[in-house]
């Protein structure tokens, strides 16, 4: 199959998604009612509410992203788009804005938590997903993560964060794509909003076969249809 993409994915929020492992530590560290909605922005938001709230969200935010990563999950229809896109031999590379450690204590490497839940989850994996360890990037500041999406020859990178893709110093001439789960298809301001893994790879089926075509040599007028 012929390619013209390089694919760069995020890591939090993206590839993976922490919104069940918020909800149960919360509530059972900070008696959050256990009937809010299952949400890490809904998390986020009542803990800031709460009295010292902004500390405890850094505290939660490093129980999970460290000692609870294991208990995070990989996006839904992730694995069956990274299958496809192995199978088409387009290049791929986690590309993210991470911390070494943790703020609050316990100290955590943020970073190997993350290494092990990609191992955990098959990332690495021959018969897995193919990825390989030098593919995986943490970045210390936002700036240094764009600047890593150009260095790798990103085409397209995925993101859960609208402020990332939006920044004035983002790689011009890379597409941008809006990983919003439950929203609808769209494009909007340069950006394509799309709510699940199999739009995103219907979208890079399309460029294939629009790249394909564009290469095949017209067939001599005699043999037209």
């Amino acid at each position: 199959m012929l390619f013209t993409h390089h694919l760069g994915l995020d890591f939090d929020g993206t590839v993976v998604v922490y919104d069940e492992v918020f909800h149960r530590h919360a509530v059972e560290r900070f008696a959050m009612p256990p009937s809010l909605p299952v949400n890490k922005t809904v998390v986020r938001d009542w803990l800031r509410a709460q009295p010292d709230g902004e500390a405890k969200w850094i505290e939660l935010q490093g129980l999970v992203y460290g000692l609870k990563m294991a208990e995070a999950k990989m996006a839904p229809g992730l694995a069956k788009f990274l299958l496809a896109i192995r199978a088409a031999q387009i290049p791929v590379c986690i590309i993210s804005h991470k911390t070494e450690f943790s703020v609050a204590e316990p100290r955590v490497n943020l970073r190997t938590a993350a290494l092990a839940w990609l191992e955990q989850n098959g990332f690495f994996a021959g018969a897995g997903f193919g990825l390989r360890r030098e593919e995986v990037f943490f970045e210390a500041t936002r700036a240094a993560k764009l600047q890593r999406i150009a260095a790798q020859g990103c085409t397209l990178f995925v993101d859960d964060l609208e402020e990332v893709l939006t920044e004035p110093e983002f790689p011009k001439g890379v597409e941008r794509w809006h990983y919003l789960p439950g929203e609808k298809e769209r494009l909007e301001q340069g950006l394509r909003i799309f709510a699940d893994w199999a739009a995103l790879e219907r979208r890079l089926a399309t460029a294939a076969s629009e790249a394909s075509s564009a290469s095949s040599p017209s067939p001599p007028a005699g043999e037209r249809d």
